[in-house]
């Protein structure tokens, strides 16, 4: 017997949801859109997230029968319209209004800084996100969203980053101008 659900896509930075669906076959519709959506302002926004290292949340909304599933459908579109939510659904809706959105964003300068100090010496150098990520060791989307000041950067890629860039890393006393070097 298959199973009807109503589901929703949620934003994996502002868990915000941004797409109602209904399936006759539980989660086999909702899975489609990770990797090859029907819709194709899902597929534009999915394929967003996958370059920056992440996926949609799917969650199931509720639970229905062929009889009702299409009215639960609406009534979950009107219910996240209510509250405001910036649903794919619509028409006049596009992906690019929910990436300038940037909630998710970071607003630490010292990561930002760090970050573009990165591209700024990878571009001097003349390599591509590809060519540092394979001699840091570490994935390209890493790369990119530690250029863009992503605040989870570990210490051990940036000294990979800094390694291959010849950069390195200074703790230094404002007290005693003692300085300390990570390599």
């Amino acid at each position: 017997m298959d199973k009807y659900i109503i589901y929703g896509l949620y934003c994996p930075f502002t868990n915000k949801l941004h797409y109602v669906g209904k399936s006759s076959h539980g989660m086999t519709r909702p899975l489609q859109h990770l990797n090859k959506s029907h819709s194709e302002k899902i597929g534009e926004w999915v394929i967003q997230l996958k370059f920056i290292g992440y996926k949609p949340i799917v969650k199931i909304l509720e639970e229905c029968n062929e009889n009702n599933v299409d009215e639960k459908e609406k009534i979950w579109i009107q219910k996240a319209i209510d509250e405001g939510q910036y649903l794919l659904n619509i028409t006049h809706n596009n992906t690019l209004t929910i990436l300038k959105q940037k909630e998710y964003e970071n607003e630490d300068t010292d990561i930002l800084i760090i970050g573009k100090t990165i591209k700024d010496a990878r571009v001097n150098l003349g390599f591509t996100q590809n060519n540092l990520s394979e001699m840091a060791g570490i994935d390209r989307s890493t790369l990119y969203r530690i250029e863009r000041g992503n605040k989870q950067i570990t210490i051990k890629n940036l000294k990979e980053i800094l390694r291959v860039l010849d950069y390195e890393l200074i703790i230094k006393s404002k007290n005693t101008n003692e300085t300390n070097t990570i390599s």
